[in-house]
């Protein structure tokens, strides 16, 4: 899988906060390799939902098959009838 430098970055520095978080939380317990994969972890599958999520924010529209808007009456009566011509 190719990731970006962008959200590698981001992770890393989740990771980090998810770390001192972590650290704060239980002050006892020693930080030890599998608690650091653990908050790696949960860094790049966060920025990975994140990524995802904003792409799907930022997409466009899709453009429907009819482009023209529809036509609504400016008033609730209906239009008058045109008047008929004659026959010469």
């Amino acid at each position: 899988m190719k990731y970006s430098p962008t959200v590698l970055a981001f992770a890393a520095l989740l990771a980090i906060v998810y770390g001192v978080l972590f650290s704060m939380s239980y002050p006892f317990v020693e930080i030890s390799g599998g608690i650091v994969a653990l908050c790696v972890l949960l860094g790049v599958v966060t920025c990975l939902v994140a990524a995802a999520i904003w792409k799907m924010l930022a997409r466009p529209k899709a453009a429907s098959a009819d482009t023209a808007a529809p036509v609504h009456p400016a008033s609730a009566n209906p239009p008058a009838r045109p008047p008929r011509r004659r026959k010469r």
